[in-house]
């Protein structure tokens, strides 16, 4: 349960932008109405720029708001943001994550906004081995994925050498024995238990 309410506060960031940057973002992240969301190509289309021209003013919008006294005057906000996705083992799925935080449907482009407004979060987009994902260190982000990436490989080698002799799978005690000493000795010190994956993975 969060602590403060995300349309309060992202109303507040909105209005020290000006107009078409304010709706810019609004349509971005679907903050009025009826929650959609609309691409870069369609608020071009709308405004006579390039879509290159439209990110161009999302970026700003973000940094105005970065670069703002009200900004450091929400920090704990951020701060309370960042320690979830601590507890979630640094690096989360990011519909778990607002599945975690935004009881409300209609929070969620709010907490969505201020993830990319805090400067401590970065987000990566879906590939074919994870999801859309959030976390707030790069390294442990990326050893966490090659350790993730390197059971899928193992789980796979083991099922085609099982499969070639026709026999059953490895007991799963010797198995997490082997990845203990192996895979996950890279990121021991890290919670991987609520870090959602793609289905092809696991």
């Amino acid at each position: 349960m969060l602590t403060f309410k995300p349309q309060q506060v992202t109303s507040k960031f909105l209005k020290i932008l000006n107009d078409r940057t304010r709706d810019v973002l609004e349509k971005r992240y679907g903050l009025t109405g009826s929650g959609t969301t609309h691409t870069l190509e369609s608020i071009g289309e709308l405004y006579g720029i390039t879509r290159e021209r439209v990110r161009q003013i999302e970026n700003h919008g973000v940094q105005t708001i970065q670069r703002s006294k009200l900004y450091d005057e929400h920090a704990s906000i951020f701060d309370e943001l960042e320690v979830i996705i601590r507890d979630h083992g640094m690096i989360v799925d990011e519909a778990h994550l607002l599945d975690s935080i935004a009881a409300r449907k209609e929070h969620r482009p709010h907490i969505l906004l201020l993830l990319n407004v805090g400067k401590q979060f970065a987000r990566t987009k879906e590939n074919q081995h994870f999801t859309d994902r959030w976390h707030i260190d790069t390294g442990v982000a990326s050893a966490i994925e090659d350790a993730l990436h390197t059971l899928d490989v193992f789980r796979r080698s083991i099922t085609r050498a099982n499969t070639s002799i026709g026999g059953s799978a490895l007991p799963s005690a010797s198995i997490k024995i082997r990845l203990a000493n192996g895979v996950l000795s890279k990121v021991q010190t890290f919670a991987l238990r609520e870090f959602v994956i793609t289905p092809t993975l696991l």
